[in-house]
């Protein structure tokens, strides 16, 4: 299997020096087959390539690196120029290369990648409020939305959090409407939340209200949404600041551990762990760049009650090396934790 691979990395380095291949759409086609694969697929661990991605840096791959069974690409080759190749071909387990593969010159425009299976809100979105503040929403397929707010730049993360929130939304047409609960660290306490904006695909979320604070700001897309998630780049200790609300808001310093798609908190200063799982989280149109978490608290000194378990997601920052996790318990009490990679 691995030589089926390494061959087609040669298929591809010749692409890349021009050498005609029908296999790679070179053919008398154009002098150079450098650059970008095109949309937002993923390598699955069964050795199939699935959906058709994209690689978003420059260059060009190099030497015998091959996709590995357990989806991880073996080797340091990367692509040049940004040029991309379209097409949704997959490795096959059997021997060979199924689908062909078409060469695009740089000059050429890359097209949008297709929205099929996708409302017109489901992303990450993330904008300033006003100041130095900001507020984000990572809108789901099964119509959940998440919420932060708090300090920071969209472009390098939060440096504090005032709160978050979490609900469900509708889209009709570009009108996108979300209700919920917000959960507010500073004045701990919880209230009705939601918003109404109009939307434009993976380009803008413009919302015209924002309760419970009446705010109103444009989010822009965030582009990390579409690189799907690994268990394997989220693997690792973290040491970070959690809040545990309703009915005791406790902020306190804690340690998270995540190996493959296990989670453990380790106790507290109130006596209380932590443990579950994590996946990435799958949808119709293949692997978005967001965890599904599920955490059961163990300890009589939980503020959320010993044997409670939340349910929410995990988001990574494009660097790795911080994560913030957002999760709900049935009753509608929530937990936070931000965790840098130690």
């Amino acid at each position: 299997m691995n030589h089926v691979r390494k061959f087609a990395v040669l298929i591809a380095l010749a692409c890349a020096f021009g050498v005609g291949l029908t296999s790679c759409g070179g053919g008398d086609g154009p002098p150079a087959c450098d650059g970008t694969l095109v949309d937002n697929g993923y390598w699955a661990d069964d050795g199939y390539w699935v959906d058709d991605g994209y690689w978003v840096d420059d260059g060009y791959w190099v030497d015998d690196g091959y996709w590995d069974d357990d989806g991880s690409w073996v080797d340091d080759g990367y692509w040049e120029d940004e040029s991309y190749w379209v097409d949704d071909s997959y490795w096959s387990d059997s021997p060979g290369w199924v689908s062909d593969w078409t060469c695009i010159p740089a000059q050429e425009p890359a097209p949008v990648p297709p929205l099929s299976n996708r409302n017109a809100a489901e992303g990450a979105w993330c904008g300033n409020t006003g100041g130095s503040r900001i507020g984000s929403f990572i809108a789901l397929d099964d119509g959940t939305v998440w919420g932060l707010y708090g300090t920071g730049n969209c472009n390098s993360g939060y440096t504090g959090i005032d709160g978050m929130s979490q609900g469900t939304y509708t889209v009709n047409a570009s009108s996108v409407a979300a209700t919920g609960t917000q959960f507010d660290f500073n004045a701990k306490a919880t209230s009705s939340a939601g918003f109404s904006a109009s939307v434009s695909a993976k380009n803008y979320l413009n919302i015209t209200q924002n309760l419970p604070s009446n705010i109103s700001f444009v989010a822009n897309y965030d582009g990390n949404y579409d690189r799907p998630a690994l268990l394997a780049a989220l693997a690792g200790n973290y040491i970070g600041v959690s809040a545990t609300m309703v009915p005791r808001y406790n902020g306190i310093q804690r340690a998270m551990a995540i190996s493959d798609s296990t989670v453990s908190v380790a106790a507290d200063a109130f006596g209380c762990s932590a443990s579950g799982t994590v996946m990435p989280h799958n949808t119709a149109h293949g692997i978005v760049g967001v965890y599904d978490l599920s955490l059961k608290f163990n300890g009589a000194g939980c503020a959320l009650g010993s044997g409670t378990t939340v349910q929410g997601i995990v988001t990574q920052n494009e660097a790795g090396n911080q994560i913030q996790v957002m999760a709900v318990a049935p009753n509608q009490k929530g937990f936070f934790f931000m965790g840098s990679r130690q």
